[in-house]
């Protein structure tokens, strides 16, 4: 079964006099039938000028526009950030390395 991976936006830290998004606390979920595990990171954006013609005001922020605003910023974030993600499945899954007993 392959892995599907789900991004979402946890948190949006801002500058409270403009309102202005300076970083995008992310989770990224790996899911291969019921077994899942995520992974969370946050990461910086540069500073938004409200004058601009593209500026977003926060309050019409979406999900899909932060998650693009992430990926675009950070070239290659996806796949790493997957890559890990399923290594934390993995580890989540896989037989535990340590266990308990005695051997008498």
């Amino acid at each position: 079964m392959a892995i599907s991976y789900t991004w979402s936006v946890e948190d949006l830290p801002r500058k409270t006099n403009t309102d202005a998004v300076v970083a995008v606390k992310i989770k990224v979920t790996a899911t291969e039938g019921s077994n899942t595990a995520f992974i969370t990171n946050s990461l910086g954006l540069a500073d938004g000028d409200p004058t601009s013609s593209d500026w977003i005001n926060y309050s019409d922020l979406t999900e899909a526009k932060c998650l693009e605003w992430i990926k675009a910023a950070f070239t290659g974030l996806e796949d790493d950030m997957q890559t890990i993600a399923a290594a934390a499945l993995k580890e989540k899954t896989s037989a535990p390395s340590i266990t308990n007993g005695k051997p008498f």
